[in-house]
């Protein structure tokens, strides 16, 4: 499965980390979650053990599913049985270097995870590679998702030219309102946008369900948008 490249690491880290105690029952797993049934002598060890999963650097999240504790009356000892489930943490399956492959190369920081690290590395550019560098990406690429939606006036999924309505070389609230009384059925084609000024009338607080006529002219539709606009300002 997707994470089986790494089995051998995660034998050898629980092998390290393992209670003395301990006996791994049966393995399953899936692309997500790998499951152990385990015993060991007692609560305190399955305590143990469940902090050092939770050090293994393949799993994001580990959590005991279920405890029994049980006594054996051939060997008249009493040893605890778990159940524990262990998620994987979320992989890029991404080429990192652009070498035309996903391997060993990709995993900038050597921590055995091709993940968000490695991606967008000393990101901050503060000399380290850490949650910090994620947070400051992701937080700019949230920036850009909100512009390219703020922007994409007509809806294609790209900001362009097409965005810039008045083609004034620049994309904004005036763009925005004619774009919409467009959809309104306005013939902007005659426009001289030269002498256009829309600042004033916000579209998303008027009432524009009357407006919706078929081939409605411009002059009209901007006369009924600043009465109604004024009408709004002086509460009427």
């Amino acid at each position: 499965y997707e994470h089986s490249e790494n089995w051998n690491s995660i034998l050898a880290e629980m092998e390290e980390k393992s209670v003395s105690s301990l006996i791994v029952s049966s393995v399953s797993g899936s692309k997500d979650v790998l499951n152990f049934n385990m015993t060991v002598s007692n609560k305190n060890d399955a305590a143990k053990m469940l902090l050092q999963l939770q050090t293994i650097p393949y799993f994001e999240k580990v959590e005991i599913s279920s405890i029994t504790e049980e006594y054996d009356e051939a060997t008249l000892t009493t040893y605890v049985g778990f159940s524990v489930n262990c998620k994987y943490k979320s992989y890029f399956n991404e080429d990192i270097n652009g070498d035309g492959k996903v391997d060993a190369s990709d995993d900038k920081n050597g921590d055995g995870i091709i993940d968000k690290l490695d991606k967008y590395g000393d990101y901050n550019m503060d000399g380290t590679i850490d949650r910090r560098d994620v947070e400051a990406a992701e937080n700019d690429i949230r920036k850009e998702v909100f512009e390219l939606i703020k922007n994409d006036i007509n809806g294609d999924g790209v900001v362009d030219l097409l965005d810039d309505i008045n083609q004034d070389s620049s994309i904004d609230d005036t763009d925005r309102q004619l774009y919409r009384l467009s959809e309104l059925g306005v013939d902007l084609s005659q426009i001289d946008f030269t002498k256009l000024d829309l600042s004033n009338i916000d579209l998303s607080k008027l009432d524009i369900s009357s407006m919706n006529e078929a081939n409605m002219d411009f002059e009209t539709a901007i006369t009924n948008l600043e009465k109604e606009a004024e009408n709004n300002e002086s509460g009427t």
